[in-house]
C-alpha cells in the first residue's frame, strides 16, 4: 500500500519464526535492511512484537538485537514510523521492555466491555 510517497509494510512476527533465533534473525535483518537501503518512505507495522523480541529465553537474543540495532539507525529518520503490537505484554522481557523508549498505547482487552 502506498499513499502519498509513503509505502506501508505489514508483518507478522511470524513470518520470520524459525525454530533457531539466529535464522529468524537473519530473516528479519534482510528484510530490515531492504527498509533501511530503500529511499520511499516506510511506515512498518509488526503485529506480535513479543514473539519476534522473546523467540526464544533460552538463547541469544539476536532478532530483538536486530530489531534494536536497526530502530538506533532510524531514530532520526523522519521517512521511518514503526508501528508495533504486542499480544502478551506480560511476557516481553524487562531487557525489552527498557528499550522500549516510544509511547505505548494500550488498548482495553474486548472482553472486559
Amino acid at each position: 500500500m502506498t499513499q502519498k510517497g509513503w509505502r506501508c509494510l505489514y508483518f507478522s512476527s511470524r513470518h520470520f519464526l524459525e525454530k533457531n533465533s539466529t535464522k529468524t534473525a537473519i530473516n528479519f535483518r534482510d528484510e530490515l535492511k531492504e527498509i533501511e537501503n530503500s529511499e520511499i518512505p516506510t511506515i512498518l507495522i509488526l503485529s506480535e512484537l513479543n514473539r519476534l523480541l522473546d523467540h526464544n529465553i533460552n538463547s541469544a537474543d539476536w532478532p530483538a538485537a536486530v530489531l534494536w540495532d536497526f530502530l538506533d539507525k532510524q531514530k532520526h529518520n523522519k521517512n521511518f514510523f514503526l508501528i508495533g503490537t504486542l499480544d502478551q505484554v506480560n511476557k516481553v522481557s524487562k531487557r525489552s521492555k527498557s528499550r522500549m523508549i516510544f509511547n505505548i498505547i494500550k488498548f482495553p482487552d474486548s472482553s472486559e466491555q
